[in-house]
């Protein structure tokens, strides 16, 4: 399959979190997806993204929270993430054995709307992470 710009629609950005890497431990990755994709629309754009073959998809929404601030009631946003099991021995290359995660658990994973594509790689702790411009 080739990389379209409709799968950096689909996919937001991956979650790393200890619920995310405790499912990398049985073969499964974690991404927040947009909330109107469905399940086959998620599976295909892994597979383009990633290069890697998808056995499931499993999804989650979760709704978001009323808050205030300064006395005024907000809403957080719904949020949508998608449980995506690997074939057994397949490995989601950006992320290598263990999830790249720098100093104090923040995941260096940027995203613009208006361009899509791969613009360079960024060495740290000799893990190549790639930035989406």
């Amino acid at each position: 399959m080739s990389t379209k710009a409709e799968h950096y629609d689909v996919i937001r950005k991956p979650i790393i979190t200890e619920k995310a890497t405790r499912a990398s431990e049985a073969n499964a990755v974690v991404f927040e997806v947009a909330i109107d994709s469905n399940k086959p629309m998620i599976k295909a754009a892994v597979e383009a993204l990633f290069g890697v073959k998808v056995k499931a998809v499993n999804t989650a929404i979760t709704k978001g929270k009323v808050k205030r601030f300064r006395g005024a009631l907000g809403r957080r946003k719904d949020v949508k993430k998608a449980y995506v099991t690997l074939e057994e021995g397949k490995l989601v290359k950006q992320f290598g054995e263990t999830p790249p995660v720098l100093a104090g658990g923040v995941f260096l994973f940027l995203r613009c709307q208006t361009l899509h594509r791969i613009q360079s790689v960024v060495e740290i702790s000799s893990q190549k992470i790639p930035i989406i411009h």
